[in-house]
């Protein structure tokens, strides 16, 4: 992916000009550090959520947002509350 110079929110891509994504939310930051204290890859929580571990990663970095049951799944798995978890 290639940025333009001097053109704002655009990338390269394949030839087309195309508007940077933007973040929904803020980075989640207890998440990761929840996930290393039960000591569980990327993939290990992606898996349990039934997405790839790119969409987890987005998910965390807050280009998309994380579904209902996705975050109740989140919990169980980490045995913390959603309020705990989902901190900006």
């Amino acid at each position: 992916m290639l940025y333009i110079k001097n053109v704002p929110n655009t990338v390269q891509n394949g030839g087309d000009k195309v508007r940077a994504r933007k973040r929904k939310h803020n980075r989640y930051f207890a998440i990761p550090a929840y996930q290393v204290l039960k000591k569980l890859t990327d993939k290990d929580v992606a898996n349990h959520l039934g997405v790839s571990t790119r969409t987890y990663k987005d998910k965390i970095e807050g280009w998309s947002e994380f579904s209902l049951s996705e975050g109740r799944a989140l919990s169980e798995l980490l045995t913390v509350t959603q309020e705990e978890l989902f901190i900006t």
